[in-house]
């Protein structure tokens, strides 16, 4: 994936398509999706979301009571997780979630992040069988495109700093 990478190790004879850089990060996006969701929409009520550059505190007229964009983008790291589910053999994920025509996990419904929690275990039991997978390397482009947009759009970086939960600290910023 990287062709300058400092570490050689793209063990394509062995039928992997990762070098170990790679598949740590892919792992480290897999396990870190439930908890960027989880901050993402605890930051949805107005009020309790950190002001994001650009936004106008002094705006008038009528404003949702909550952060809608919190919303769409914790959808989106949703249904980027889902759809890598589904393509990877995990057609149905549990709980209460809204599907796309084709059935595939969109958004969670009612903020159970179970399901999220669930799919990202489901990933992890199997990511030695994924990386075999010519489209891994899809994957995890799109789970690190989603992550990108996410970090960018949300201060999460703030919001971890400021909890103590070390693990959390380490797994999304090492």
């Amino acid at each position: 994936m990287h062709p300058t990478s400092s570490d050689p190790i793209l063990v394509r004879a062995a039928g992997v398509w990762l070098c170990r850089q790679c598949r740590e990060r892919l792992e480290t996006l897999i396990a870190t999706t439930p908890h960027v969701i989880d901050w993402v929409r605890a930051n949805v009520i107005r009020g309790t979301a950190v002001r994001r550059e650009g936004s106008n505190p002094n705006r008038t007229g009528s404003v949702a009571p909550c952060d809608l964009d919190a919303i769409d983008q914790a959808d989106n790291e949703v249904a980027v997780l889902a759809r890598w589910c589904a393509h990877a053999g995990l057609r149905t994920l549990p709980g209460p979630v809204h599907r796309d025509y084709y059935g595939v996990a969109r958004a969670i419904a009612q903020g159970d992040t179970a399901t999220v929690h669930h799919a990202a275990r489901w990933l992890l039991d199997n990511l030695t069988a994924l990386e075999r997978q010519a489209w891994v390397v899809d994957m995890l482009a799109d789970l690190d495109t989603v992550r990108g947009e996410t970090l960018r759009r949300f201060p999460l970086r703030e919001l971890v700093e400021h909890e103590s939960a070390e693990p959390v600290q380490t797994a999304l910023f090492g």
